[in-house]
């Protein structure tokens, strides 16, 4: 069975969460900059890792904010593993930036 996304959205920001349990949660999140809707945050519990959790996640944002860009990297995993999963997900490199290879959905 799929969890339930839940969505919360603003002008200016929009997060698609799972709440799995109480106090335990998957969040991913996006901010407008200028034009274009920047993948801020993607964290999925450790409890609940490998069960696409991500992708759907991710997928939600790309549902609800055109023009979604990220510049992989965080706390967990080096930007390299994360390359496969922003690929699985239509994202292709596009730039380099300070903070590293700036990727843009296709899909």
């Amino acid at each position: 069975m799929q969890p339930e996304v839940r969505l919360s959205k603003s002008e200016t920001s929009i997060t698609a969460y799972i709440q799995h349990e109480l106090c335990v949660s998957s969040t991913a999140s996006a901010d407008l900059i200028g034009n274009e809707w920047w993948i801020s945050r993607v964290f999925v519990h450790a409890k609940y890792r490998r069960q696409h959790i991500g992708t759907l996640l991710v997928k939600t944002l790309q549902t609800h904010a055109s023009n979604l860009v990220v510049t992989p990297g965080g706390y967990d995993m080096e930007p390299v593993h994360q390359y496969g999963f922003y690929r699985s997900l239509g994202f292709v490199p596009d730039s380099i930036l300070p903070e590293g290879l700036r990727w843009t959905a296709t899909k």
